[in-house]
């Protein structure tokens, strides 16, 4: 049995539905953990927001506990411990999902899809890391560096650079271009997301 942590996504959406109808060798149990303020919760440290009065609070360890206590819901009671769990995330939540990998040895996978790996001063946290994964998945829509905003216009270099580290670490790390931009087809990329956790022991 492995188990998915889904950030950000609420139970019966179109994302969700689409990724539990997955065909998969092995039994899976996906968990969603929904957010409430993106920008509150899963901002792993303070910095600007991209727009005005909508700064990133840097309140992620405070949401770690809460993730924390959906696995041990989520677990309990089970006959048989899950063989893996995996974490995963759509933007900021991507964002979120490596850091959490980063700062606990809770999760032996991660993806980030179209994750925001722009955020300032995530390069030098992740250089500085060392993660306790067995594989992470990485991909961005290819039209993702032309954003409007400057600040996001690292986000392919960013992700690059943080499958590059991850490999130097010693973690396989599949990186992958999308069509599109930031908000294209994002029950697609979620779900191939899912897959390759899935396919990877």
């Amino acid at each position: 049995m492995q188990y998915i942590y889904l950030i950000g996504e609420e139970d019966n959406t179109p994302a969700v539905s689409l990724l539990k109808s997955i065909s998969s060798p092995e039994e899976f149990r996906l968990v969603c953990i929904p957010v409430e303020n993106w920008n509150r919760q899963l901002s792993p440290w303070p910095s600007p927001g991209l727009r005005q009065g909508e700064d990133f609070t840097g309140e992620a360890c405070t949401f770690l506990n809460r993730v924390r206590e959906t696995i041990a819901t989520a677990e309990s009671g089970i006959s048989v411990q899950p063989r893996d769990r995996s974490i995963l995330g759509y933007s900021l939540a991507g964002l979120f999902s490596l850091w959490c990998a980063c700062e606990t040895c809770l999760f032996g996978k991660a993806a980030s899809v179209s994750g925001s790996l722009w955020y300032d001063g995530w390069t030098d946290y992740i250089a500085s890391r060392s993660p306790l994964l067995r594989y992470a998945y990485l991909s961005v829509g290819v039209r993702e560096k032309n954003a409007g905003n400057r600040r996001m216009q690292c986000v392919e270099q960013n992700t690059l650079f943080t499958r590059n580290i991850l490999q130097e670490k010693g973690i396989p790390c599949d990186f992958e271009l999308n069509p599109g931009g930031h908000f294209n087809h994002p029950e697609d990329r979620l779900k191939r997301a899912a897959e390759q956790l899935l396919c990877h022991s």
